[in-house]
C-alpha cells in the first residue's frame, strides 16, 4: 500500500511512531556516549555509537519523509488531528517532563550528599545524560501506547 494514498490519521500515526523511534535511538546514542566518556569504560562502545549514528540518520530520513505527508501544524507544534494520537503525544511529553524534573530534584539533593561525585561531572556530559534520559522517557510511553497495531 502506498503511503501517499493513506488517510491523515494513519500518516500521523506513522509520523508519531517514527518520531518515537528516532528519539529512542538518539537517547541510546547519548546515554552510551555518556557512559563511555564519563566512566572511561574499557568496553568498546565507539563501534556501537557509530552504528547508532548511522541508524539515527536513517530514522531521521524516514521521519522527514513522513513529515512531508502531514501538515505543518503537526510537524512544528505537535497538534494532531486525531484526538488519540494527540493524547499519546501529550502523554509522552508529560512523562518526559515529570521524569526529568524528578531526576533534577534527586540530582540536586544527592549533589550535596556526594560532592566529589558531581564535582568531576562536566557540563557537556551532564547535558548528554539529561538529553538521553529525556529522549528515552518521551519515546517509551509513545511506543507502549502504540503497541498492538499488528506490527
Amino acid at each position: 500500500m502506498n503511503e501517499g494514498n493513506i488517510s491523515t490519521p494513519i500518516n500521523e500515526q506513522l509520523f508519531l511512531k517514527r518520531n518515537a523511534l528516532v528519539c529512542i535511538v538518539l537517547g541510546i546514542f547519548f546515554l552510551t556516549d555518556f557512559i563511555y566518556n564519563y566512566f572511561n569504560s574499557s568496553i568498546e562502545i565507539e563501534f556501537l555509537n557509530f552504528i547508532l549514528f548511522i541508524v539515527s540518520i536513517g530514522f531521521i530520513v524516514m521521519f522527514l519523509m513522513s513529515a512531508n505527508k502531514i501538515g505543518k501544524n503537526v510537524f512544528l507544534f505537535g497538534n494532531f488531528k486525531d484526538e488519540y494520537l494527540n493524547h499519546i503525544h501529550n502523554t509522552g511529553y508529560k512523562y518526559s517532563f515529570s521524569f526529568i524534573s524528578l531526576f533534577l530534584v534527586v540530582l540536586t539533593i544527592t549533589s550535596s550528599l556526594f560532592p566529589k561525585l558531581f564535582s568531576t561531572l562536566p557540563v557537556h556530559e551532564f547535558s548528554k545524560l539529561s538529553a538521553g534520559l529525556m529522549f528515552i522517557s518521551y519515546s517509551l510511553p509513545i511506543l507502549f501506547l502504540l503497541r498492538g497495531e499488528d506490527e
